[in-house]
């Protein structure tokens, strides 16, 4: 696991993990690049077949490529948004199941792979939505 960039944001704004938590986190996977805020909001790829039917904001995403390469994205929030129950379940729900899926994605037989797959996560005010999207 590498981060690969880092955008610094303004004073009203904040990352739903440090560096440091994400590399607690996940030191034990590899091939994982980590970045934050390469953009600054999610938006499907063109190529994706499913409609994202979650609301916005998308505030973390995970991505598995065909070489099975891994990409953690983490975007911005407003530190005024940000309470403890976000984080209590950003810790306990969010965390936990993209260990999981990073875990299905690559134990998954080279044949199995059809294409780029996604986890993407959005906070509706009271609790996390994942979605999980697919495009060749």
């Amino acid at each position: 696991m590498r981060i690969t960039y880092y955008r610094s944001l303004n004073q009203n704004e904040t990352y739903l993990a440090t560096k440091k938590v994400i590399k607690e986190h996940f030191k034990d996977v590899d091939g994982m690049s980590v970045v934050f805020g390469l953009s600054r909001e999610y938006n499907a790829d063109s190529r994706c077949l499913t409609k994202l039917t979650l609301a916005k904001p998308i505030l973390i995403s995970i991505s598995c490529s065909r070489e099975k390469e891994l990409l953690l994205s983490l975007y911005h929030s407003s530190k005024t948004k940000l309470n403890e129950d976000m984080k209590d379940q950003f810790y306990n729900f969010v965390i936990p199941s993209i260990k999981e899926w990073i875990n299905n994605q690559t134990n998954k037989p080279d044949t199995a792979i059809l294409g780029v797959e996604e986890l993407v996560f959005s906070w509706n005010g009271s609790k996390y939505s994942k979605q999980e999207l697919n495009y060749l």
